[in-house]
């Protein structure tokens, strides 16, 4: 058997791990990548020193899909004020409702369709209209309930439209409105229009999902 001279002797290359914690990184070995410490550091009694930010940039790189636009276009005509609500809404009211359900909802689908949808748009400005105003702790100036008030009506003229002219009408474009619609209506205080909204969203669900099962059924036969 040949032998390997001492000073030949070279250690087998193993690749550089990219997304694991530090530790596991600096000793060239796979880590699981549990958090906040990896099983094996805590297996062997060493300290986990934690992940790097390129497992951060690896998992945002993934996330890259849900990035939206968070401004109004400068190609669609608004006023300063509606401008400004859309921010806030952006800003301040979308977060806090993404809290409570539905992240994916308020943080991405609502925006998406707020730069292609004027009713949409219409719709998310009156309610950054409205949460301003109640954040402020004071009676709401007629002039400004107005306002949101102007968009709210703007935006249900802007979903009627395609359908009084008998156009095709997205069903998420609805769906969408029926949330929005419904909020407007509770930070007013009209609950029974609020619910009635919500129904009206049910039904639409409703008739969608019976176009799906006979489409089914029909692919079926």
């Amino acid at each position: 058997m040949t032998k390997v001279k001492k000073g030949n002797r070279k250690r087998a290359y193993k690749p550089k791990t990219s997304t694991g914690c530090q530790t596991c990184r600096i000793r060239r070995v796979k880590c699981d990548e549990k958090h906040p410490a990896c099983i094996r550091c805590e297996s062997t009694g060493r300290t986990c020193d934690g992940y790097t930010p390129a497992l951060q940039k690896a998992q945002i790189s993934q996330q890259a899909n849900i990035v939206v636009n968070t401004s109004i276009s400068t190609n669609i005509h608004a006023s300063p004020q509606a401008h400004r609500s859309f921010a806030f809404f952006v800003h301040r009211t979308r977060h806090q409702l993404a809290g409570f359900s539905g992240a994916e909802f308020w943080e991405r689908l609502v925006l998406q369709a707020a730069h292609h949808e004027p009713a949409i748009r219409h719709g998310v400005v009156a309610i950054g209209s409205l949460h301003e105003l109640f954040e402020h702790n004071a009676p709401i100036p007629q002039v400004n309930r107005i306002f949101a008030l102007e968009q709210y009506n703007a935006a249900i003229n802007k979903l009627l439209i395609p359908i009084t002219r008998k156009e095709g009408r997205g069903v998420d474009v609805c769906l969408i409105a029926c949330i929005l619609f419904t909020c407007v209506e509770n930070m007013q205080g009209h609950h029974l229009s609020a619910l009635s909204h919500i129904q009206s969203g049910a039904k639409l669900l409703g008739q969608l999902s019976l176009i799906v099962r006979m489409d089914l059924l029909n692919t079926k036969c």
